[in-house]
């Protein structure tokens, strides 16, 4: 065979199936047919990759898993030989034309190695193309030793290489569910790096605002102490400066008296008569006058011992009472930032025959008179109805989420439920039941309804209904209504509202009459 033959099938037998070319990465199938990498991926892109399956462009047979077949290390190191020959053709001579002639004359044989005694003509007159013929010729024979080596290595146990193959296959298999499994691990373990970044700037700002508070309920008790501690002071400061004025009143006539017994002492020794005289003139109207002042105590001497503050117990009872408006300000900032379903009622929205209870969590039917409450355009006047000084809105930068309140009401027929700010405050409007943008549940003549913006719903006659839950969800938008048995606490439910919120709702509830001892509590 020639040197252009044996390149030919060399060429031929390394070429691709597809580009017609000497290999490129080759990837050999099931099948046993190889291609280059790109090729067998181009040609794949008429197949169904959603199922996964795929067809070998020779033979057709079926197989899975493109992208994960490995790479044929033989064939590659035969192609990497092969080109590397080739290229070597193209540049300049090989070590052994470079070599200068051994001793003798003898021209090195390019086989054997051996200097050629029996043909120097031969040896002496070979050409370049002699010796790329030859050099072909060593590939051809190293290209066999490789090929058979990798026939014998196919051509092994084929049980071995049937179960190579199907792990092969299983392993291409778990690569892609791991690959699968670490994108999704990649993507929560983002999401949770964001939510952390998240949870810790609001606990951060949590934290701030409870401290906050604290400090503000400290800095009043501070206030309150440091007014407390003077107020006392004051009255015990004037008692003490009476005292010491007394003190000093008698140490001055104490002093005044001994020295006028002392000049008095002197006198009564004098012998001269004229100066006898003249000294009496002096010290007779001394000690008439001093003996004239009296020497009883202080007129409030068990005062003195055991004073008697009684009168500022008021002005401190006034104080206390400052301080516990204030405190009952903060303490309940602080419970509705420490807990988003808070409520409380809303002083400035109580009908005038409400009375308040100090938490704000209890509103009773008055039976006397109406409260003196300061006038404000929120304050409802034509129903007995009050509203939450809280408003809850998901979608409007305030408490959203999920709420839930538990209210217990005695002595009266009510309406509870939710509502817009925007309800009016006086006219028959003003009704929850009668309002567009109210869900409630009323209670009357042992009668539920639910009203769902002025539309009614008869639900169920019962005796007594004492306790009720009212569920608030932005989450589902919806408002629902529970039971509350008074024995065991069980929860029944009564009617859900679908409700697409478009503004912050309150706490709403109304009595429908007013009778003694009335009153609604929200118990949580």
């Amino acid at each position: 065979m020639s040197c252009d033959e044996v390149k030919s099938s060399l060429e031929l037998a390394l070429s691709c199936p597809v580009c017609q070319c000497v290999l490129s990465e080759p990837v050999t199938l099931l099948c046993g047919h190889t291609f280059c990498g790109a090729c067998l991926e181009g040609a794949m892109t008429s197949t169904n990759r959603e199922s996964g399956w795929h067809y070998c462009p020779e033979c057709n047979e079926r197989f899975q898993g493109l992208g994960t077949e490995p790479k044929n290390l033989t064939l590659c190191r035969i192609v990497k030989s092969y080109k590397d020959t080739i290229g070597s053709q193209k540049g300049p001579a090989n070590s052994l034309q470079r070599n200068q002639k051994p001793k003798g004359g003898k021209e090195p044989d390019i086989q054997t190695g051996e200097c050629c005694t029996r043909y120097p003509d031969f040896a002496s007159t070979k050409t370049n193309e002699d010796q790329k013929n030859s050099s072909t010729s060593i590939f051809y024979i190293n290209l066999g030793a490789e090929l058979d080596t990798q026939s014998a290595c196919l051509s092994g146990d084929p049980a071995l290489k049937r179960e190579t193959d199907e792990g092969r296959i299983r392993l291409s298999g778990l690569a892609k569910d791991l690959q699968v499994k670490l994108a999704t691990a990649e993507a929560l373990l983002r999401r949770e790096t964001e939510k952390q970044a998240e949870v810790g700037a609001v606990y951060t700002d949590l934290r701030e605002k409870v401290t906050g508070l604290l400090q503000k309920m400290t800095d009043m008790i501070l206030k309150y102490s440091m007014t407390g501690t003077e107020l006392i002071e004051a009255r015990l400061q004037a008692r003490q400066e009476a005292i010491d004025r007394h003190v000093k009143h008698v140490s001055d006539l104490f002093s005044q008296l001994k020295q006028a017994q002392l000049q008095g002492d002197a006198l009564l020794e004098e012998q001269d008569e004229a100066m006898f005289s003249q000294g009496l003139l002096t010290i007779e109207p001394l000690i008439i006058r001093l003996m004239g002042v009296p020497l009883e105590g202080t007129a409030n001497s068990a005062e003195d011992t055991h004073p008697n503050m009684a009168g500022s117990c008021g002005k401190l009872e006034r104080q206390n009472a400052q301080l516990r408006v204030e405190l009952n300000s903060v303490q309940r900032a602080l419970r509705n930032l420490l807990n988003p379903s808070e409520v409380t009622f809303d002083p400035d929205t109580a009908h005038p025959s409400f009375v308040l209870s100090e938490d704000l969590k209890t509103v009773t039917f008055s039976t006397t008179t109406k409260r003196a409450y300061p006038s404000h355009a929120k304050r409802f006047s034509s129903f007995l109805q009050i509203l939450s000084s809280q408003s809850f809105g998901e979608s409007f930068g305030m408490a959203g989420g999920e709420h839930c309140w538990e209210l217990e009401m005695e002595n009266c027929q009510w309406v509870v439920g939710v509502c817009y700010e925007g309800l009016p405050r006086s006219g028959l409007a003003s009704a929850l039941e009668s309002s567009p943008s109210c869900w409630c549940l009323m209670y009357c003549d042992n009668l539920l309804r639910v009203y769902e913006q002025t539309r009614a719903t008869q639900l169920k006659r019962t005796p007594s209904l004492r306790r009720v839950q009212i569920r608030v969800s932005f989450k589902n938008q919806s408002v629902s209504f529970y039971t509350v048995s008074n024995i065991d606490a069980t929860k029944t439910h009564l009617h859900t509202s679908e409700v697409a919120f478009t503004e912050p709702v309150h706490l709403a509830i109304r009595m429908m009459s007013g009778q003694p001892k009335a009153r609604i509590t929200v118990c949580c």
